[in-house]
């Protein structure tokens, strides 16, 4: 009995010093809302909807680390995404953890991950967005009417990101195409410099995808943001080119060119506003003006109340819309179309 009381205790203590070396977190963001469009598919005239997510996605996640000593930590992610408005799986790459799913190990050399995760190029795109990458008005509208989530999250992913030196960090990713008998086909390669450092801060990145059948590119990007800090307002400014080099189609080559700032006025209330213009490369007369403005009133560290109102206007064949992630009949027609969004974000 003595023996078996002392194996328990030794055990306990064991066990007791590996959980202090290690952690697990569960956290997640719920955010809903309801929209309103002047215009819907078709004219079909004005729209009102609930929306998931009309500043973030809604989400939920579990993340660990673990401190195995010499200044080596593992790390992992599973992250899933849900709709808010009926429940099911949404904002997750069509898989249940769709959003992330990766295993890493952080290092004095810096961080390198396996798994399913954000694209460099994609992270550099949140960073230079003067709206922080709402999904209403934002640089993620033309991104995902022109190429889906077609270099945002990324499978079989490999990728490094080195430690910040002097306000620099950059990272490098190379996604494997798992394909037989053919090393390039399907593969994706990306990388991005990150510079952060008193009031300035700028990200450059690119990012090349091949086709897995035939092994063409089939998707090029390139990202290029500034941004400078005037006390409580941030200015930013980018440019992001869209290429398809196997297509010359209409809507397969954009260019886009956003403006605008955040202004904290106090430290609970935030404004925001920018413009992104977007330019058919292949057919001149495809172009779009999006205009969008949003305010965030935090009644805690967890919950934010927030309203944005968007314009867009589409000429020709363009299809930038206002709220990317709305029923499918709200897709911004010909002309234009002003929308609006109420909504309330937690996390926990």
């Amino acid at each position: 009995m003595k023996k078996y009381l002392l194996a328990l205790v030794v055990l306990s203590t064991v066990g007791g010093g590996v959980r202090a070396q290690s952690s697990v977190t569960l956290y997640g963001i719920v955010d809903s809302g309801l929209l309103f469009q002047s215009k819907t598919a078709g004219d079909a005239g004005k729209g009102f909807a609930s929306l998931d997510g009309g500043i973030a996605p809604s989400l939920w996640g579990v993340t660990g680390v673990e401190d195995v000593g010499g200044g080596y930590k593992i790390k992992f992610k599973l992250e899933s995404g849900f709709s808010s408005v009926n429940g099911g799986l949404g904002n997750s790459n069509g898989n249940f953890f769709g959003r992330n799913a990766y295993v890493g190990i952080e290092a004095p050399f810096g961080t390198l991950k396996a798994g399913l995760q954000f694209s460099p190029f994609f992270l550099s795109m949140v960073a230079a967005d003067p709206r922080d990458m709402p999904q209403f008005a934002s640089m993620l509208n033309p991104f995902i009417n022109s190429f889906g989530i077609m270099g945002a999250i990324e499978n079989n992913a490999l990728i490094y990101q080195s430690p910040t030196l002097a306000g620099f960090n950059g990272s490098v990713e190379y996604a494997f195409g798992n394909v037989a008998g053919s090393f390039p086909a399907g593969r994706h390669i990306s990388a991005a410099l990150n510079y952060d450092n008193g009031p300035v801060s700028a990200t450059a990145a690119y990012i090349e995808a091949k086709d897995a059948t035939s092994g063409a590119t089939i998707f090029r990007g390139e990202n290029v943001g500034v941004g400078y800090r005037l006390g409580p307002v941030t200015i930013k400014a980018a440019f992001v080119k869209y290429r398809n080099p196997s297509s010359d189609v209409a809507l397969e080559n954009i260019n886009l060119y956003t403006l605008g700032a955040t202004w904290l006025v106090t430290e609970a209330f935030t404004l925001n506003a920018g413009v992104y213009a977007s330019r058919d490369r292949n057919v001149t007369a495809n172009k779009s003006m999006l205009y969008g403005a949003g305010a965030d009133y935090a009644m805690s560290k967890r919950t934010v109340l927030y309203g944005q109102i968007g314009l867009v206007n589409n000429k020709a064949g363009m299809n930038t819309s206002l709220a990317w992630n709305a029923p499918g009949t709200f897709t911004a027609p010909q002309g234009t179309t002003v929308g609006a969004n109420i909504g309330i974000r937690h996390s926990f």
